[in-house]
């Protein structure tokens, strides 16, 4: 009878689909719980009908296991049949590990649940088999299944499961939990286990909450368990977070700040900076060097930033209270005996308390006072060298900081009285901020003196004088000047300050001092002269310097102030070009320059990023509305510059943070079609100014970031779709996007031949054109003869871009006429980087042409070499950028790197020009590096390979006409250095 039943069934089971016979069975299984009275005679056929549906191979091994497990009835009410359970246990070794994943959810976590919450003593026999299957299932040493999938099944079940009342199961789950737990504190510090720390993870976004420490509870999500004890004050988790190098920066990031108008949490950093403040101390006290040792000062520092940044990070939020702080360490500082580190306590207490009085923050004098009596029982002695700046900084602090609660002081009032001990030095300070400052003593006054009565935003009048005898030569004598590219002059001061003076500055003191660089700097620029390299490079340390970003901010603000002023400047010479001489850019070169090339390694805000790409896209905006002929050199530069921020920027900015940028640089049509950068009607009033080599940029950059930072599932959003629909990428890199992306790219096959044929037809009228006025003129120079040719030929030509081809054709047997350099110098900088696109599609096309006549090729490259480095057609970055980013399909941009390869090993010029990166500094050591080597070594760079406008090439008309080959580059120097723009 039980054979013809399973034999009637499989017969059935046998027509359905895989689905709908894996649904028939464990539909199958469910009336075994549903009919009460054949309970165990339903058991066992249908037991039957499984095993026997398994061995005519109707069933897979998963599915049996599964149905003979939840067949089982698991509130005993009915016997186990322990011929279930040797079924599993002998056939488990063929599952493979999912399945295997599938068999301990179902078992562990659905079945052993449902458990009756007293077991008699022969129902617990009968489970001693399950009991015992279980606890091989989720041994790690048996390896029947990945430890991560078994720590997720055991991190569903609750302290309350009855999967506990077996003994042997609970005690392996422990287990199993314990020796995850190191990997478990990670997770739980960290927030993942393969990135340290969590802020920089590619998926963290400090948008989501997540990870803000509320006072209940820490919200992380892993599939690793956590203790409890880092639940309730989360100490621990600060501890390790923020004693990381640059850990403050964290802050932010999960704890709420306080502010004035809402109770202060219970969770903020008070603790754990005190204990790290006494951990540095007592480490001192046991260490064989002394406190203004490097090795000391780099875990001072380190505290130093972690509390001011703490404390200081906006004027109406902090992470901590300054009050509970100090009462703490006045408590602890009374129990114990550490002296050794007084002076870097009490530094750190200066650097907070100077920006508290000028922030109207309300301290407590009585709590100073004590803390100081406690650490100095007797009158300080100094005992140090002269020239020990940080050492004298330490012992000055106590009177620096008595000198500036002194300047909380309401007039009339008397200012607080420092101790006794302290009267003497205090008195020093006042007496010396008016006498000479030595560089040692310079930092001491800055701090006791942070700002002047009359403007606070700027140091005492006796600092900035001494700043400026540091860092600026006298202007009186003109030959110890630097003679910079473009005939540009500079003093010769070059020497920094030095870092370890900036590193005793408190941060009051120091941004005090950036703003008034800042301004001095406006000041120098705006009557025609340039500042020293001195003043530059100390301003570009001072935010490597700061604990808090506001020294970045600082300079960023005044980068896109002075690019709102150029803006105004352009309306006005718009309006009336005779005030074209008015406009000086200066300033905002120097500024994007220091932006571009030296805040890789300072700390710079996402807000920061976001103000600088908009101000970087309004420069390029207003560089292509002008129209003055005259100012085109400098739009030229400056369109440049600008183009470098934005693509800084994208260097800077992690995947999490780029991926943000996107909404905000859709306002600037950053990503636009590339076929709308040359048109001059565009719909919709929309201005597309920023080149395509740029954007495409851009959009790489933005697909490889939702690459990283997403799963394949969550994939990009709408827009960034639709934005690969409208751009065109070759096939080499679409085969590396996501695949939804994939679907939505075109695919870019080149130009056409199409294309070159009118590239050719407009280069035939170019050479007319050209031997047309060099008949005309019969080889004699004249300027306005040239100015009439130059505006005929930009007029005439409008929306043709084949200049720069003619003077690659022309060169191939002969040499282009002067007034090349003059169209070029008229020519607006859309038009002449369309010319060099235009040119790169061109070179392509005909070294393509010629790769199988090696001979020719290489003349061909050669012609390259000497527009760009020798005859200075094109600059060496505007061609550089070209030839990598705009070459968009496979073919064209193998040919692209075989000609930059044979410019680099055939011909010497890329080489030369590229090995200014031997004495380059690193951005690691940029702040530290000796400045005034670098500065020569670029002097001589430039004296080398000196880069001249089109303008400055037009005019040395009379060698520009006597072309000589390897002798044009010198005499042309010779012509340079007699107008006053080369040097010896």
């Amino acid at each position: 009878m039980k054979e013809m039943t399973c034999a009637e069934v499989n017969s059935i089971l046998e027509k359905l689909s895989p689905a709908d016979r894996e649904q028939c069975c464990k539909s199958l299984v469910k009336i075994i719980s549903t009919d009460k009275e054949h309970t165990s005679e339903l058991d066992e056929i249908i037991t039957a009908v499984i095993l026997y549906a398994y061995e005519c191979e109707i069933i897979p091994l998963l599915l049996t296991c599964e149905l003979l497990i939840i067949s089982i009835d698991f509130k005993i009410l009915v016997s186990i049949t322990a011929e279930k359970i040797k079924f599993v246990r002998s056939k488990m070794h063929m599952l493979d590990y999912k399945g295997m994943r599938d068999l301990i959810k179902t078992l562990l976590v659905e079945k052993l649940d449902k458990l009756p919450q007293y077991l008699t003593e022969h129902q617990r026999r009968q489970l001693i088999p399950i009991e015992e299957l279980t606890v091989d299932l989720i041994d790690r040493k048996k390896n029947f299944c990945p430890a991560l999938f078994i720590i997720t099944e055991i991190s569903r079940i609750s302290l309350t499961s009855h999967v506990h009342i077996l003994p042997k199961v609970s005690l392996k789950i422990r287990e199993v939990v314990a020796s995850f737990r190191p990997l478990a504190e990670i997770c739980t510090m960290i927030g993942r286990t393969w990135m340290y720390p969590i802020t920089a993870h590619l998926c963290y976004h400090s948008q989501v909450s997540s990870w803000k420490l509320s006072d209940g509870k820490l919200h992380f999500k892993t599939h690793l368990p956590y203790s409890t004890e880092n639940c309730a004050p989360q100490s621990y988790f600060q501890y390790i977070l923020l004693k990381q190098p640059r850990g403050h920066e964290n802050l932010s990031h999960f704890i709420r700040p306080v502010m004035p108008t809402v109770p202060p949490p219970k969770i903020q950093c008070n603790e754990i900076m005190q204990m790290l403040i006494l951990e540095a101390m007592c480490a001192i006290e046991e260490s064989e060097h002394d406190a203004i040792h490097p090795i000391n000062q780099y875990n001072w520092m380190h505290i130093v930033h972690l509390v001011v940044y703490a404390l200081c990070h906006h004027t109406a939020t902090s992470y901590g209270s300054f009050d509970q702080l100090i009462e703490m360490l006045r408590v602890q500082l009374k129990i114990s005996q550490y002296r050794k580190a007084r002076g870097e306590l009490m530094w750190l207490l200066l650097n907070f308390i100077s920006y508290a009085v000028t922030e109207k923050i309300p301290i407590n004098e009585n709590d100073i006072t004590d803390i100081f009596n406690i650490l100095y029982p007797d009158e300080p002695v100094w005992a140090g060298c002269s020239t020990d700046t940080v050492g004298m900084v330490r012992f000055f602090a106590p009177a620096a900081i008595w000198s500036n609660l002194a300047r909380q002081t309401k007039s009339g009032e008397e200012p607080p009285k420092p101790p006794e001990k302290l009267a003497r030095f205090s008195t020093m300070l006042e007496l010396e901020k008016k006498q000479y400052l030595s560089e040692e003593f310079l930092a001491v006054v800055a701090n006791a003196h942070p700002s002047d009565p009359e403007n606070p935003k700027m140091p005492n009048r006796h600092v900035q004088q001494a700043l400026l005898k540091k860092i600026e030569a006298s202007t009186e004598d003109p030959s110890h000047q630097w003679l910079l590219p473009h005939g540009h002059k500079t003093d010769s001061h070059v020497i920094a300050l030095d870092m370890t003076l900036l590193d005793s500055l408190t941060f009051y003191a120091k941004h005090n001092i950036t703003y008034f660089l800042l301004m001095h700097l406006k000041e120098v620029c705006n009557v025609g002269r340039l500042p020293s390299p001195a003043l530059i490079e100390t301003l570009t340390r001072l935010p490597f310097a700061s604990e808090v970003n506001r020294l970045s901010s600082l300079i960023f603000q005044a980068f896109i102030t002075e690019i709102q002023t150029f803006g105004q400047t352009l309306s006005e010479i718009h309006n009336d070009p005779t005030k074209s001489n008015s406009l000086n850019i200066n300033t905002i070169a120097i500024l994007a320059q220091i932006i571009i090339y030296r805040f890789l390694g300072s700390p710079v805000s996402l807000a920061n990023k976001c103000l600088a790409l908009k101000a970087a896209y309004d420069g390029i905006n207003w560089c292509c509305k002008m129209a003055i002929p005259a100012l085109q050199a400098k739009m030229h530069h400056l369109y440049g510059l600008m183009e470098q921020i934005i693509m800084r920027i994208f260097i800077w900015t992690p995947p999490s943070e780029l991926i943000h940028v996107l909404a905000y640089a859709m306002k600037f049509n950053l990503l636009a079609p590339p076929a709308m950068f040359g048109q001059d009607t565009q719909p919709y009033g929309a201005v597309f100014h920023v080149c395509p080599e740029i954007s495409r940029i851009f959009l790489i950059n933005l697909i490889r970031s939702y690459k990283l930072a997403y799963s394949g599932d969550l994939g990009p959003s709408d827009s960034l779709a639709s934005l690969s629909q409208v751009h065109k990428f070759p096939e080499s890199v679409r085969r590396w996007f996501p695949e939804n992306l994939q679907h939505a790219c075109k695919v870019d096959e080149g130009p056409n031949d199409d294309l070159f044929n009118i590239y050719q037809k407009q280069s035939d009228a170019d050479w007319a054109m050209w031997n047309q006025w060099i008949q005309q003129q019969q080889a004699q120079y004249t300027e306005s003869f040239w100015n009439d040719c130059a505006n005929q030929f930009i007029t005439e030509r409008h929306g043709q871009y084949t200049l720069l081809i003619s003077v690659f054709r022309y060169m191939d047997g002969g040499h282009p006429p002067p007034v090349v350099f003059k169209i070029l110098s008229m020519m607006k900088i859309k038009d002449l980087i369309l010319n060099v696109n235009a040119f790169v599609d061109y070179i392509l096309y005909i070294c393509k042409q010629a790769r199988h006549d090696n001979e020719r090729f290489i003349h061909l490259v050669g012609i390259v070499d000497k527009m760009v480095f020798e005859f200075n057609y094109i600059s060496f970055d505007r061609f550089f950028l070209a030839m990598v980013m705009h070459p968009n399909d496979d073919s064209s941009i193998e040919f692209a790197l075989l000609i930059l390869h044979t410019l680099i090993t055939q011909f010497r010029n890329f080489v030369q020009h590229i090995n200014i990166i031997h004495y380059l500094p690193s951005h690691y050591t940029s702040a530290t590096s000796n400045s005034q080597e670098f500065f020569k070594n670029m002097t001589e760079y430039y004296n080398k390979f000196p880069e001249y406008t089109y303008g400055e090439l037009q005019s040395f008309t009379c060698i520009l006409w006597d072309f000589g080959g390897e002798d044009f580059t010198r005499r042309r120097y010779v012509a340079a250095k007699s107008v006053g723009i080369a040097s010896e």
